[in-house]
């Protein structure tokens, strides 16, 4: 809006729409407007107004008079905007602000010429993401006795003065991210007593005066990360006695000295991830009764002080992933009574003891990822009663044998993915019975003995893709009656059994994807009456058989893409009245009869994407009347009947991209009234006429690109009342005028790239109100023209991205 009386008019037009008075109105938001002098006094609106809002607009002088006589203006916000005057005494008179976010605005440093000096009650200034501010003064703040939060992150501050904040005695929050702040003057944070969360993280910090956070008696969180600190001292760190979190993650740290937190009584969190540290002093960590979380994750540790945790019995999680320790057992992994989360992922550990983790009662997650573990000692678990998790991804076990797990009854999960493992003994899970998921894949496995799974009743979960099983024995799963999830792909599983899954009663979802599997019958789906989700993809399947599937009617997923499906006999889907989703991309099919989706009655998708189609007939979709998306990309379709489509009223979305079709039936589409996407793109076809697309009234999107189009007759569109983008780049299109798109009435974006266009008007697209955008790049049009094009309706993106 370019005017007072656009702004006023829309105004009105809010307040009618709403049936409100304007006394009514106590907030309103300015966007994308310009203003050569902005002034409240301008505006329609009550003079009781408590909160304005100018974003993304133009303001050439926002004046002394800007926000005067409203006297109960509390909250004010400047978010992206251009300004390019300001009056040192824009805000005087705000009384009663409270609060002011002045974020991103461009030619507007506040902190300078005084422009806070009138706002008494500010409690809240957020000043983040202006690139302008790149200090902060004695007086920059000298004026605001009540505030309570600032935000100066995101800036690009370098300089913080000796005295900046020192008249801000209440203020308890300072954020100062995402500077370029390199050196602190010791006084920088003078006089603040009640500050509780001060940020520094993302400078470019090396040290930290001594005694820099004295005043900070208050601060409870302090965050640090993401600097260049090399060295830490406990005179760092004077007067932090409530600090409860400190951040110093990612910086350049390579030793913690015995003294450094003596003075951290009641710390919470400690995190110092990302640093460089080899060697932490013994000692360093006794003081900290209270410390439940830390973090030396990312580190050069070898090994820790035998006592170094000693006495911190509040201490719940543990993350020492990412360092160098080889061994842990009988060391600094003991005693700790509330430990409920241990970390020791991404090490080199190679051996885990008997008895490895000690009077550790209440820990329930144990990772172990990516070490060297190569063996696990039946007694190494036999004191953690309440561990549910346990994680050995991506190490060297290549045997699990019998007790390997004793004494972990609670275990409820058991990664053991990625490993060499060859050899399961037979009663090797029988000590955790409670564990409900179980992951195995990654690994060398070529057979299951029999009795492997046979205390696992409560087993939901199972995961032995991505192993050598050549065969099942039939009894192997017979016990899992507890079972949802089975993924067996990426397997030798050629030729399956009948009734191997018959037990797996609650079965949800079976994987056999990527097995060589030639074969398919109802025989092998037997008993998985729950089976929701059917993974088939990837394997040798030449015909599916008559009722293939019957055993499982409440399947509502089927995917049997990428196999060498040529035939589909007669009712092969019967049974499957919930089947929602059918995919048959990537086969061998070339024709399929009418009757092979009898059953089908809820059938929302159906893809056969690159397979070998030639032909397509209306009765082939008389089964399936449910069908809201085809698609049929990457066949050999070369002509299409004009009723092909009368079975399906409730299709939204049709995809017959890369084929062979040179020209459209009279009437195509004219069932389809739920179309809402059609895609012809790659195809060859030549021209459009009027009654192409007759009926398509609730299309909105419309993809013609990589045909030959080099004629569009008018008013070909007329009946496309809701299409919002067409796509007609890479055809042989000369001519575009106010007929080609007559009728697009809700038409916002329009693709015309690499065509032959010679003749275009900007005039013949203004009958379009909603229209956006134009791409017209790469046709024969000259600069002029196109520039007229790119200043009205230019986009910086493609359409293809909406």
């Amino acid at each position: 809006m370019k005017s007072y009386t656009a702004i006023n008019t829309r105004i009105a037009e809010a307040l009618m729409e709403n049936n409100l008075p304007v006394k009514d109105i106590h907030s309103i938001g300015l966007e994308g407007c310009n203003f050569e002098t902005f002034s409240v006094k301008a505006l329609n609106f009550s003079t009781d107004i408590e909160e304005i809002e100018i974003s993304n607009s133009n303001i050439s002088i926002l004046s002394s008079d800007a926000f005067k006589e409203l006297p109960q203006l509390k909250q004010i916000i400047f978010n992206k905007n251009h300004i390019g005057e300001v009056s040192t005494d824009a805000f005087n008179g705000l009384n009663v602000l409270e609060k002011l976010v002045v974020s991103q605005n461009e030619n507007f440093d506040i902190l300078q010429r005084g422009y806070l000096r009138n706002v008494p009650a500010l409690e809240n200034l957020e000043l983040r993401r202006n690139s302008q501010i790149n200090s902060v003064e004695d007086d920059s703040f000298g004026f605001l006795p009540k505030l309570v939060y600032l935000d100066l992150s995101y800036c690009s501050l370098t300089k913080i003065s000796k005295n900046a904040f020192s008249n801000l005695a209440i203020l308890e929050t300072l954020l100062l991210s995402e500077n370029r702040i390199s050196n602190l003057n010791k006084y920088a944070f003078k006089g603040l007593h009640k500050l509780l969360l001060l940020t520094l993280d993302g400078n470019s910090l090396r040290d930290l005066p001594e005694g820099i956070f004295e005043d900070l008696s208050s601060l409870e969180k302090l965050r640090l990360q993401d600097n260049q600190i090399k060295t830490l001292k406990i005179s760092h760190f004077n007067g932090l006695v409530n600090i409860k979190e400190l951040n110093i993650a990612n910086n350049k740290i390579t030793r913690i000295p015995e003294d450094l937190f003596n003075t951290f009584l009641n710390i919470e969190s400690l995190n110092f991830a990302g640093n460089n540290i080899e060697e932490i002093e013994n000692g360093a960590m006794t003081k900290l009764k209270n410390l439940n979380d830390l973090d030396l994750s990312g580190n050069q540790l070898r090994d820790l002080p035998e006592n170094l945790f000693e006495g911190l019995t509040n201490l719940e999680v543990i993350n020492l992933s990412e360092n160098k320790f080889e061994r842990v057992c009988g060391t600094f992994i003991k005693n700790f009574e509330n430990m409920a989360e241990l970390v020791l992922s991404n090490n080199s550990i190679k051996v885990l003891e008997k008895h490895c983790f000690q009077n550790l009662p209440h820990l329930v997650t144990l990772n172990l990822h990516s070490n060297s573990l190569e063996n696990l000692d039946n007694q190494a678990f036999e004191n953690l009663p309440s561990l549910e998790s346990l994680n050995f991804e991506n190490n060297r076990l290549s045997v699990i044998q019998n007790g390997a797990f004793q004494g972990l009854g609670a275990l409820g999960e058991l990664t053991l993915t990625k490993n060499n493992i060859n050899m399961l003994e037979r009663n090797c899970f029988d000590n955790i019975k409670s564990l409900t998921t179980l992951y195995l894949d990654g690994n060398n496995i070529k057979s299951l003995p029999l009795g492997l799974f046979k205390e696992l009743s409560t087993l939901e979960n199972l995961r032995l893709s991505h192993n050598l099983l050549t065969d099942l024995n039939c009894e192997i799963f017979q016990e899992l009656s507890s079972l949802n999830y089975l993924y067996l792909d990426e397997n030798y599983l050629s030729n399956l059994q009948s009734g191997c899954f018959e037990g797996l009663e609650l079965l949800n979802t079976l994987d056999l994807s990527s097995n060589g599997i030639t074969t398919i019958a109802p025989s092998f789906f037997t008993g998985l009456r729950e089976l929701k989700d059917l993974y088939l993809s990837n394997n040798k399947i030449e015909f599916i058989p008559t009722k293939t599937f019957i055993n499982s009617p409440n399947l509502q997923n089927l995917y049997l893409d990428n196999n060498l499906i040529s035939n589909i006999e007669s009712n092969a889907f019967q049974g499957l009245g919930y089947l929602a989703i059918l995919s048959l991309k990537a086969n061998k099919l070339k024709q399929w009869q009418a009757n092979a989706f009898v059953g089908l009655d809820s059938l929302g998708d159906l893809y056969m994407d690159f397979n070998e189609i030639e032909t397509i007939t209306a009765h082939q979709f008389e089964n399936v009347p449910e069908l809201e998306a085809l698609s049929l990309q990457n066949n050999n379709i070369n002509k299409l009947e004009s009723n092909i489509f009368a079975e399906l009223p409730k299709l939204k979305r049709l995809s017959l991209v890369n084929n062979k079709i040179a020209s459209l039936p009279e009437k195509l589409f004219s069932g389809l009234t739920s179309l809402a996407n059609l895609d012809l793109s790659n195809n060859t076809l030549d021209h459009i006429s009027a009654e192409d697309f007759a009926g398509l009234v609730q299309l909105s999107h419309l993809f013609l690109k990589y045909n030959k189009i080099s004629r569009i007759e008018p008013n070909s569109f007329k009946d496309l009342a809701s299409l919002s983008e067409i796509d007609l780049s890479e055809n042989e299109l000369h001519e575009v005028n106010s007929y080609t798109f007559a009728g697009l009435v809700d038409i916002t974006h329009l693709k015309l790239c690499n065509n032959q266009i010679s003749k275009i008007s900007v005039a013949d697209f203004e009958q379009f109100q909603k229209l956006l955008c134009i791409q017209l790049v790469d046709n024969p049009l000259s600069s002029e023209i196109l520039d007229q094009f790119v200043h009205k309706y230019n986009c910086s993106f493609p359409i293809d991205d909406l």
